[in-house]
């Protein structure tokens, strides 16, 4: 029971902060939508800026788990290698399209809502340029890789996927998740992965 009514305050707080943004969603609110009392608030969360904190750290989590290193061999297959990038892309992608609330808070609110959430999400956007990085470099060295310089490539992947995601978290445009998981494939394959 205990984890139903945290977890009820989280989905609750996370769709009103998607919605009417961080700084519009006071405490009663989330109170309001999830029909909890006062204190049953503050017996999981000491304030509104703790709700926040735990989405975000849990998506960044997820994501962040959910990619694994690509496991070339002693034979390089590029097919196999496109397989692997098709997997981890889709579990990286899969939990902001699948819940277009987290998606907006991560590629909208937290930015913008202070110094301490935005080098937060400065630090989760170098953890992923840095792993795509590696794993460039790595795979110029066993050259599935084109020569290229892989701070940029890496930088760019980001910025499209970023690109993507608030496309999608805010509405603007409609994405198929499978396609979006194929196009990027299909432009690394194109670009990056030799031949």
């Amino acid at each position: 029971m205990e984890k139903d009514r945290r977890s009820l305050i989280l989905d609750c707080a996370k769709e009103l902060f998607a919605t009417r943004g961080y700084h519009s969603t006071g405490i009663s609110d989330i109170i309001e939508k999830a029909q909890v009392a006062r204190g049953t608030f503050y017996l999981y969360f000491d304030s509104k800026r703790a709700v926040f904190d735990v989405l975000l750290e849990s998506a960044f989590e997820t994501i962040l788990s959910s990619v694994k290193p690509v496991i070339v061999g002693p034979t390089p297959d590029r097919n196999n290698i496109l397989k692997q990038l098709r997997i981890n892309l889709g579990r990286a992608l899969a939990p902001l399209f699948a819940d277009r609330h987290l998606a907006r808070i991560v590629v909208s609110q937290a930015e913008t809502l202070d110094e301490v959430a935005a080098a937060r999400m400065e630090a989760f956007y170098a953890a992923l340029r840095h792993y795509l990085e590696e794993s460039l470099q790595e795979g110029q060295e066993k050259h599935v890789i084109r020569q290229l310089n892989t701070k940029i490539v890496a930088t760019a992947a980001v910025g499209m996927i970023k690109g993507i995601v608030w496309t999608h978290a805010t509405g603007s445009e409609s994405f198929d998740y499978h396609e979006v998981v194929e196009e990027i494939v299909e432009w690394a394959a194109m670009g990056i992965v030799t031949r």
